[in-house]
């Protein structure tokens, strides 16, 4: 009976050690995203390196063009079958404006290259340059920012210090001639040095006088943006006077890269975690609308899409940019 009783522990501690075989189950069917399936690439370098400003590439008929880098000799432009990615064209500068391309914009089938001090306009069908223009010797320093509106690309230049410049002028530049005038100039003020924006056009529907809006966030080397008020202004662009100013309407810096939003006649512009409303005619504040939750860590410094044609979002749709 011991030797049974034994027997069966035996064989329970036996079979209770049996690893069950492992189930056996199918891999899950994966569907293949094309959204943004790769249709071809290409190294603009050899051996790689950096290729500058290529969030400002341009599309023209079934060319994709980019720029060349920093290191490139000269000015550089490559031109790709935006199909097969096959080189169609490169194109090379030794003319008198030097450094490399930070903005390209076309109007029709013109390509204005600007490089900070200075521009190019090449006429993309024939590839002949129309016109250029340097300024290394007249300016200390240069906007980002360069927007073609209707016949005119528009951009800003500072006189004085490079840290601190004593004057800034918003230029325009007639893009098939290269013709330029200045638009207006803001001053230094005080500790304060002018940092213009890119501009946004109104027209009066009862003078048809054209009315541009721009920002003036005012920098200072030895102030944190948190601590430098921005401005908002209206110029006539027919008298070239001053409509409106509206000093430091928020408190903090914000971005100059991209110009203030037009909507009916409303401007829209984004700082200090808020987003404001400006009457056009008037320059009176409509609404401003602030973001408290974003505090200290983000704040409003893009306003390139708070609207799309004539869709106006509502706000809990705008984006934020940290800061």
């Amino acid at each position: 009976m011991k030797k049974m009783t034994l027997f069966l522990i035996c064989a329970l501690m036996i079979f209770s050690c049996h690893t069950p075989d492992p189930m056996i189950i199918d891999s899950p069917v994966v569907v293949k995203d094309t959204i943004f399936d790769l249709k071809w690439k290409v190294n603009l370098a050899s051996p790689y390196r950096e290729i500058v400003v290529s969030r400002y590439v341009q599309v023209y008929k079934n060319w994709y063009i980019t720029t060349g880098d920093k290191g490139d000799p000269g000015l550089v432009l490559y031109a790709f079958d935006i199909n097969t990615g096959e080189k169609v064209w490169e194109w090379h500068h030794s003319g008198k404006v030097k450094d490399y391309i930070r903005t390209m914009r076309i109007k029709d089938h013109i390509l204005v290259m600007d490089t900070g001090p200075g521009l190019i306009a090449m006429d993309l069908d024939s590839r002949a340059i129309l016109w250029e223009i340097n300024h290394y010797e007249t300016v200390s320093g240069y906007g980002v920012p360069l927007n073609i509106i209707g016949d005119y690309a528009y951009k800003y230049l500072s006189k004085g210090n490079f840290n601190y410049p004593d004057e800034a002028f918003l230029l325009r530049f007639k893009v098939n001639t290269g013709a330029v005038d200045t638009v207006y100039s803001v001053p230094e003020e005080g500790i304060w040095a002018p940092q213009l924006s890119g501009p946004s056009i109104w027209v009066d529907p009862m003078s048809k006088d054209s009315i541009i809006i721009f920002v003036n966030s005012r920098g200072n080397i030895n102030k944190s943006p948190q601590d430098s008020p921005t401005d908002l202004y209206a110029v006539n662009l027919r008298t070239k006077q001053l409509v409106w100013k509206q000093t430091s309407f928020c408190e903090v810096s914000t971005s100059m890269h991209f110009q203030p939003v037009i909507y009916g006649d409303d401007v829209l512009v984004g700082g200090d975690w808020s987003i404001y409303s400006y009457d056009i005619p008037t320059g009176k504040l409509n609404w401003r609308r602030t973001f408290d939750k974003l505090k200290p860590f983000g704040s409003f410094n893009n306003t390139q899409h708070l609207l799309v044609d004539d869709y106006q979002p509502h706000l809990e749709e705008i984006d934020t940019a940290a800061s």
